[in-house]
């Protein structure tokens, strides 16, 4: 974006020093973490666990799990109303998460329709991922302090809520979609 600031790349510039020393600040505790004996014991489990899983019994139906999924998402949906507030829709695109994912393993099933469902729930994912990382990119630029950067932050904080905009605008027809696809099972 600095290429775009014309006059005011300087602010631009003064903003990405700022960026870098809060990340330089949060990236150390987690850079000790995850060098730690802590977090090595726990990939180690892991990996040991999942590579022991195995089903006992009866199968999951997953196709069910995916339909139950997807009933929670259009219940959330729902009651978060046309115009959800920030929280309220990445808590929605949580829900598309599972519901996607759930989908995914619904669709291994030979012959399975749920394919279409988890390439819905995943665009809306995506749409409600876009609209996160602008709110949170503005909330971010908003604590900087950077001298002189005052027009340069307005110029970006303003890109920002047009992709917030843009998510907006493209979500009606990306739950069309879902609600097609979900129609078909």
């Amino acid at each position: 974006m600095l290429d775009g600031l014309g006059d005011d790349r300087a602010g631009g510039e003064a903003l990405i020093v700022a960026l870098q020393a809060r990340r330089d600040v949060l990236r150390a505790p987690l850079v000790t973490a995850l060098e730690s004996a802590r977090y090595r014991a726990l990939t180690a489990y892991y990996r040991r666990v999942l590579s022991e899983l195995r089903l006992d019994g009866e199968l999951v139906d997953l196709e069910a799990v995916a339909k139950r999924e997807l009933k929670r998402l259009r219940r959330d949906r729902e009651a978060a109303g046309a115009d959800p507030d920030d929280d309220t829709l990445h808590a929605l695109r949580i829900r598309a998460k599972r519901a996607r994912y759930a989908a995914d393993l619904a669709g291994l099933v030979p012959d399975s329709r749920y394919r279409r469902v988890a390439k819905a729930a995943k665009l809306i994912q995506t749409l409600i991922g876009e609209h996160h990382d602008a709110v949170v990119a503005e909330q971010e630029l908003r604590g900087l302090h950077a001298p002189g950067a005052g027009l340069a932050l307005g110029r970006i904080v303003e890109h920002e809520r047009g992709r917030c905009r843009a998510a907006r605008a493209a979500l009606p027809d990306a739950w069309a979609a879902l609600d097609k696809a979900a129609k078909r099972l």
